[in-house]
């Protein structure tokens, strides 16, 4: 479809959309939802002064905060992840709210006047206004039943390893005010290592209530906020409420030790993208200095709780695979090589400084962007879309990646320096 047609369509449907939004039409009948709500503890407030019968409740768990963080370390001459330092996490909260519809996809809330939370997407408005359950024309909204008094873990991306522990999992630190019986909503297709998770964290499966994709209408439901929000910078970062992972590693180990002799490489053999180019000479020269190379992909959750419990360095290219430093101590030394043109928003580097973890980082060569170094250019397409080289046709992202050996055994030899003087 070329560019004046799109426009067309585009400015044409959110003409219609909008005209439909002001109709005096229940989106349980047809249409869009009527608006955004932004601060879910307002609605409650106005919510239950208009509807004194409708059981309504916010309950604040942890008041909003800040962490201040330690730099993360590199040989580097190119610093990265200075507004990362200093993060802001939000108010987080249990509120339950009467007659509410859920997006089983999403995880998005719709509330009984026919709004939608904001909070209820980990993501916020960025991705929100762009969702179908927001612009759609077609019957979205309209719900099937599901009664009874219900608790929330629905997200967007929660087949992610990574998202479903840092976006589902977490907010179950957030529970203490719900019904500890309450039946958890689900996706439909969890898998094995996210049910023995629940597993791990007390919740067997019979409490969970997997529902496919479409909508849903229940009496009560117990909505835990996200304990992180995306914040969209260049491209995007998620600041975590630091206890929030301290408390789930809790739950998972206990309380461990770094094993000084244990030393690990999280391979991307196999990955569909982000591959790394000489990872056959990285993996003989990282045997040769005593380092465990690791596929993780076919361990069960079990085996990589023990696994990752005691290391004392981990090693992995920006991936899911650093998800695993969750179950690593503190002090443990987490070492990244980074895509110069696909930073991420340090969410590793987050994620081992709410640990109590070292991290360091070192630039991977991208080929086709032909460079080593960060790009300083916002992307201004990033997070609806990636960004396109258009002389080789890559993705930002996705790209395959050459790493440094001697730079990374440098890395390797500081941060285990590091280690000793600490």
């Amino acid at each position: 479809m070329k560019e004046p047609v799109k426009n067309a369509y585009s400015w044409l449907h959110s003409t219609l959309v909008n005209g439909v939004r002001r109709l005096p039409l229940s989106t349980r009948t047809f249409g869009p939802a009527k608006g955004i709500i932004t601060d879910v503890r307002a609605w409650v407030d106005e919510y239950g002064r208009a509807h004194p019968e409708s059981p309504c409740e916010y309950r604040i768990i942890k008041p909003a905060g800040e962490s201040q963080r330690p730099a993360p370390r590199t040989l580097e001459d190119v610093p990265v992840f200075a507004q990362e330092q200093h993060v802001h996490h939000p108010e987080m909260f249990v509120a339950s709210i009467p007659q509410a519809r859920v997006i089983a996809q999403t995880g998005v809330i719709v509330s009984p006047d026919d709004q939608v939370f904001e909070q209820s997407c980990c993501w916020k408005s960025h991705f929100l206004t762009r969702d179908l359950e927001f612009n759609s024309l077609r019957r979205t909204l309209s719900p099937q039943a599901l009664p009874g008094t219900f608790i929330t873990l629905l997200s967007r991306h929660s087949g992610s390893f990574y998202h479903w522990f840092t976006e589902c999992l977490l907010r179950l630190s957030l529970l203490e005010s719900a019904p500890s019986s309450a039946p958890i909503l689900v996706h439909h297709d969890l898998r094995d290592w996210q049910r023995d998770s629940l597993r791990l964290l007390g919740i067997s499966d019979e409490r969970l209530v997997p529902l496919a994709n479409g909508c849903y209408e229940v009496d009560q439901l117990y909505f835990p906020s996200f304990l992180a929000y995306a914040n969209f910078t260049q491209d995007w970062t998620f600041s975590w409420a630091d206890w929030s992972l301290r408390w789930l590693r809790a739950k998972f180990c206990g309380e461990r030790t770094a094993n000084s002799g244990k030393r690990m490489y999280i391979s991307r053999q196999g990955a569909a993208h982000r591959r790394i180019l000489n990872e056959d000479e990285i993996i003989h020269r990282l045997h040769s200095e005593g380092f465990q190379i690791v596929d993780a992909n076919p361990l069960s959750l079990q085996d990589k709780i023990e696994l990752f419990g005691d290391a004392s360095i981990i090693f992995s290219a920006h991936g899911a695979g650093l998800t695993h430093t969750l179950f690593a101590p503190a002090g443990t030394r987490v070492i990244e090589a980074l895509d110069p043109y696909h930073l991420m928003g340090g969410l590793y580097y987050q994620m081992a400084a709410a640990l109590r973890q070292e991290y360091w980082y070192l630039f991977a060569e991208n080929q086709a962007w032909q460079s080593r170094l960060p790009s300083r250019e916002p992307n201004q397409q990033w997070p609806f879309k990636g960004a396109v080289n258009p002389q080789t046709g890559a993705r930002k992202g996705y790209d395959d990646l050459t790493i440094p050996v001697d730079l990374l055994m440098r890395t390797i030899d500081a941060a285990q320096r590091s280690a000793v003087h600490t």
